[in-house]
């Protein structure tokens, strides 16, 4: 009962920087509203599947900062979305990388050679149960931070965060490369 709770009052307060700053407020507590989420992740409440919303709150934030237009927004409402999104890197990398299918990955393979061929949508089921963000994903939100980094529609300190945020996930891929010792990149 407690995680249904704890999942409704973190949707019901979501929080939009546009929103914010139309309200007087500072943008920037939209940062802050991701750093937290991100930092339930340090009890682990991510990968025991027990807050799973907190991954769809992880994807948001993503798609939020770099599927959505933000040209004619304030540039403070612009960084929020990048740094806010840059928040899940920083603060659960390695936990949010264990959750990408990586290509060649073993553990995967051997989890899809559980399944016959004729049940291959129970197959896709249970990798997306253990492995819910793809690798194409991961890459776009590395190239959003990326492409962030060289934008001067973004502030300075902006900047820096989306860079840290890109070389903490290329870190990441580097570090946790599948034993078999295939390049994931």
């Amino acid at each position: 009962m407690f995680y249904q709770h704890l999942n409704e009052n973190l949707s019901d307060e979501l929080v939009n920087p546009a929103g914010l700053l139309e309200e007087g407020e500072d943008p920037m507590d939209y940062v802050n509203a991701q750093a937290f989420r991100a930092n339930l992740m340090s009890i682990d409440l991510m990968s025991k599947g027990r807050l799973l919303y907190v991954q769809s709150f992880l994807e948001h934030a993503m798609h939020d900062a770099f599927k959505r237009d933000h040209s004619k927004e304030p540039p403070q409402v612009r960084d929020a979305w990048v740094m806010g999104a840059a928040q899940w890197i920083k603060w659960r990398a390695e936990e949010t990388f264990s959750l990408v299918q990586k290509p060649g990955d073993p553990e995967i393979q051997n989890e899809r050679k559980q399944f016959s061929f004729w049940q291959s949508r129970k197959k896709d089921d249970a990798v997306e149960k253990k492995w819910p963000y793809t690798w194409n994903q991961w890459q776009a939100w590395k190239k959003g931070f990326r492409t962030v980094t060289g934008s001067e529609a973004y502030s300075s300190t902006c900047r820096t965060i989306a860079e840290e945020a890109a070389d903490l996930m290329a870190v990441q891929e580097k570090v946790r490369q599948p034993l078999q010792g295939r390049s994931m990149t």
